[in-house]
């Protein structure tokens, strides 16, 4: 696995996604520990969604009010990503994504958070313990932009 500490980017700005379900888990095996955004498409065809993840400083703020937002750790990555968990293409807004905006890590990941959905925009927020580097891919069927976060023995 390709772990980098610079930021990282992808995807296509082309197609409006929705966010479905985020999970997070430990990979012994690949020396990480996992976090996976999965999404769907308002329509039309799947589209991984621009996304940019790089490393970030306290204060960590929130989308749209700039509000700080507490997020446990003393190192930190911000995952922006083009897309959201409300799907506006109707007459009224709907609330797509239902799922926690807040997930305990493990042993170098110590939460993840969201910190808002905002224009087309969110952003999380990826606590660890330590400094650490991320390896970055994105997969299709269903569309998943997954983050794997170092953690050696």
């Amino acid at each position: 696995m390709n772990f980098r500490c610079d930021k990282q980017q992808g995807g296509d700005g082309s197609a409006s996604m929705l966010l479905d379900d985020v999970r997070t888990g430990v990979h012994p095996e690949l020396r990480s520990e996992r976090i996976v955004w999965t999404f769907s498409p308002v329509r039309g065809e799947d589209v991984v969604p621009r996304w940019l993840l790089e490393q970030a400083r306290p204060p960590l703020l929130r989308d749209g009010s700039g509000d700080p937002i507490k997020v446990d750790g003393s190192s930190f990555f911000r995952l922006t990503v083009f897309a959201s968990g409300v799907d506006t293409s109707g007459d009224e807004f709907r609330l797509h994504y239902t799922g926690p905006k807040r997930f305990v890590g493990s042993k170098v990941v110590a939460e993840v958070a969201e910190a808002g959905d905002f224009e087309n925009t969110m952003t999380w927020y990826i606590g660890m313990r330590r400094n650490s580097c991320a390896a970055v891919h994105t997969l299709r069927g269903p569309v998943r932009i997954v983050v794997d976060v170092e953690a050696p023995d």
